[in-house]
């Protein structure tokens, strides 16, 4: 029987554990922490649900879905109501759309009318460019300062002019291989929701599922080091050695380097910090949320009015909100105390909003996000060089969603080690 160690266990070394097991080989999941499901996960508090990373899955992928399926989950699939994120620029919040953004007044009309040029620029896919200078050939100058902060601060918390498009939105890097962002866009499988989705009982339920099925998880079980043994490896971890026919590194990007001899410190991180507040509040919807102009003056990344899109998520009666701070824009405030953090985020409700009640509950929850910075893609093909035949996996190689994550996992063994050829 083939013997597969996965280290790491969030959502990615779940999902690959899961897929090696079902091909019928004897896989074990060393994690770090006392918990798996890595940043991803739910909190509760009576009938309120606050997500910890991911709120959506996106809609249209079939591959999850059918995970969901295998897993016995379908039944709790929720599909998100319609919703259009929005742009806070100048105070004012505009809707994200080609035309609610001229009417914003965001892009001019010139800078409007360079972008819907998009699909007439000669595709030249490099998933080593900043996101900033894909923005910039895709879609202009306009669209670059203006909207390339916004969607990372949502994403990352990073600056566009130094992440790599290839480590952030890999599926934009796809797209233009297929012809561009909008000729490029992979069609929508009719077995999965269109619109975004997530399960009743939150992401939690997804991660519980993996784990038991996977069953030989070991958690605040610390790999140390990976020796090659023969053809196979063996890997030395706090509380034991494990021998295996394959590894795959599923750990953040700075672990997977200390891990193979490499420079933990080239890997950098931002914290994150997700707010929710909870109000007594039954009036009509206010709509899907927005993400800020860099420019802007305020503490926030950008806002989602959870309840709006997921009423299952706070009590009749109530609208949950949720407040994204932090990042590589507002370092220090994701370093807050948590009452900090609450009042600063009651401060932009009600600087933009309107909102000047107090939460009924409130939640903070602060992850660490790996930033693919320039040369991320570099550096990761150096690491794997040192190490090869290692399956990589997760955040590191194929960008921080939660789509690209599982259909990767899910990929991964039958692709085998040539996978590390990805980065």
């Amino acid at each position: 029987m083939t013997r597969v160690v996965v280290v790491g266990g969030g959502i990615a070394g779940l999902t690959v554990a899961w897929a090696w097991k079902a091909k019928g080989a004897q896989v074990t999941v060393l994690e770090a922490s006392p918990d798996a499901g890595g940043v991803l996960g739910t909190d509760h508090h009576g009938p309120w649900l606050f997500e910890r990373a991911a709120q959506t899955m996106r809609g249209g992928h079939g591959v999850p879905h059918r995970l969901i399926h295998a897993l016995g989950l379908g039944e709790q699939v929720v599909v998100s109501e319609p919703g259009r994120p929005a742009l806070l620029h100048q105070g004012k919040v505009a809707p994200l759309s080609p035309w609610g953004v001229v009417a914003g007044r965001p892009l001019s009309c010139r800078a409007t009318w360079r972008a819907l040029r998009e699909p007439w620029i000669p595709p030249v896919p490099n998933p080593e460019e900043t996101v900033d200078a894909f923005l910039r050939r895709r879609l202009g100058d306009g669209v670059a300062d203006t909207l390339g902060g916004a969607l990372l601060g949502g994403v990352t918390g990073g600056d566009p002019k130094e992440l790599e498009v290839g480590g952030v939105f890999p599926a934009w890097v796809e797209a233009e291989r297929r012809g561009g962002l909008f000729r490029g866009r992979a069609p929508a499988d009719a077995s999965a929701p269109r619109r975004p989705w997530t399960l009743r009982p939150g992401w939690q339920a997804l991660v519980d599922a993996l784990v038991s099925a996977v069953e030989a998880v070991h958690y605040d079980t610390q790999a140390v080091r990976i020796d090659a043994d023969g053809p196979g490896w063996v890997v030395f971890a706090r509380g034991g050695s494990f021998e295996a026919d394959h590894v795959v590194l599923a750990a953040p990007p700075s672990a997977a380097a200390d891990l193979v001899g490499g420079d933990p410190t080239e890997f950098p991180t931002h914290s994150l910090a997700s707010v929710h507040l909870g109000f007594e509040d039954a009036k009509k919807r206010r709509g899907f949320g927005w993400l800020a102009d860099p420019r802007e003056r305020t503490d926030a990344l950008g806002i989602l009015w959870v309840s709006d899109i997921l009423p299952h998520t706070a009590p009749p009666g109530h609208r949950l909100v949720r407040v994204m701070m932090g990042g590589g824009r507002h370092p220090d405030s994701a370093r807050g105390t948590d009452a900090e953090l609450i009042a600063a985020a009651q401060r932009v409700l009600q600087e933009v909003e309107g909102v000047t009640g107090p939460p009924v509950v409130t939640h903070v929850r602060r992850v660490r996000i790996p930033q693919a910075t320039r040369g991320h893609h570099g550096r990761l093909r150096a690491l794997a060089a040192r190490a090869p035949g290692i399956h990589w996996l997760g955040w590191g190689t194929h960008g921080p969603g939660l789509v690209d994550t599982i259909v990767n996992a899910l990929a991964a063994p039958a692709q085998g080690p040539a996978l590390a050829t990805r980065v």
